[in-house]
């Protein structure tokens, strides 16, 4: 025996790689399932009519949005969940490279566009449903429902009651009022200085103007989580009402038990698959702490998704169960 492996080359070493890249992913591999799948005729209007959206004859050449779609989809699957991490996958995962052709589009132009192209992001996940049922993967002879607790953007230490986010959101009107005011005084000030086609160069009126925009995204967070505080008061059937807590860094979130254990801001994500392939046929994410009285709402959405109803439905006992949480 001579010792350890020694590698053959360097990392230094100039390579010429012989492969293509399609040659890289395997000819059963689920990321030529997704690229085929948007690249059917079927979808060919959709993005046609997707194309529309996009100004084509000024700036830099826009990412397709069939390719960045696919990447969404994809990274989904995957549980790539997060911009960066699927900017981190254009450059390190082969199946990603391979999908995107070695285009490598940034966190902020893959958050850009899945925030502008939400509505038709889900419209597509729909489409795609209607295609598996068209090919006879879903049969809906049998959909289970079940389920889970997704973490929100917030932690414990956000939340707060419904007496401090009103005082807080009245001391915040005040201030804003204010800032308000000392923008239109700089405003007349500078105008009577430099007069109105003098060049416009960063200053006062600037710094006051940034923190207006960021007082005001924190006033809409803290109308929310008031607005629903009194939602849940109102659709409680507990004859206690929920306590009036609310998060002000993710107000559509709730206070409500983990998977993990404990409590924290929560959404509850309910999910509805056909038996026969395993298909997703309904999802959807609220703020209800139980299962109770969800049932009906998913049935409801499959049919609306598939068009008819299943002919058999399971759930398990929680869905039949009225329990008061101790929770807001």
């Amino acid at each position: 025996m001579s010792g350890f492996r020694i590698p053959e080359l360097t990392r230094e070493q100039i390579l010429l790689w012989g492969q293509r890249l399609d040659e890289a992913v395997p000819v059963d591999h689920p990321v030529r399932h997704i690229d085929l799948l948007l690249r059917a005729s079927v979808f060919r209007e959709t993005f046609r009519e997707w194309e529309r959206c996009y100004v084509l004859t000024e700036g830099q050449p826009p990412y397709h949005p069939r390719d960045l779609a696919a990447l969404y989809i994809y990274g989904m699957m995957n549980r790539i969940r997060s911009s960066r991490q699927l900017e981190t996958a254009c450059y390190n995962r082969i199946d990603v490279i391979w999908l995107m052709s070695g285009e490598r589009p940034g966190h902020a132009t893959i958050a850009g566009f899945v925030r502008t192209h939400g509505p038709r992001l889900r419209q597509l996940q729909k489409d795609v449903l209607q295609v598996a049922i068209a090919a006879g993967l879903v049969r809906l002879q049998h959909v289970a429902y079940d389920s889970t607790k997704i973490a929100a953007d917030a932690g414990k230490c956000s939340l707060r009651s419904e007496a401090e986010i009103s005082d807080r959101l009245a001391h915040l009107e005040e201030r804003l009022a204010a800032l308000e005011k000392e923008w239109e005084e700089n405003e007349k000030r500078e105008s009577g200085l430099l007069g109105d086609d003098a060049p416009w160069t960063p200053g006062r009126s600037h710094s006051v103007r940034q923190r207006m925009a960021k007082m005001k995204r924190m006033q809409q967070r803290l109308q929310r989580a008031l607005l629903n505080i009194g939602r849940r008061r109102e659709a409680s059937e507990h004859p206690k009402a929920p306590r009036a807590l609310a998060s002000i860094s993710d107000p559509d979130s709730r206070f409500m038990p983990s998977k993990e254990g404990g409590y924290r801001p929560n959404y509850s994500a309910q999910i509805g698959v056909d038996a026969a392939h395993g298909v997703i046929v309904a999802a959807e994410a609220n703020d209800r702490v139980e299962d109770a009285g969800q049932l009906v709402p998913m049935l409801n959405e499959t049919q609306r998704n598939c068009g008819v109803l299943p002919n058999e439905a399971s759930a398990d006992s929680s869905y039949n169960r009225q329990t008061h949480p101790s929770c807001c």
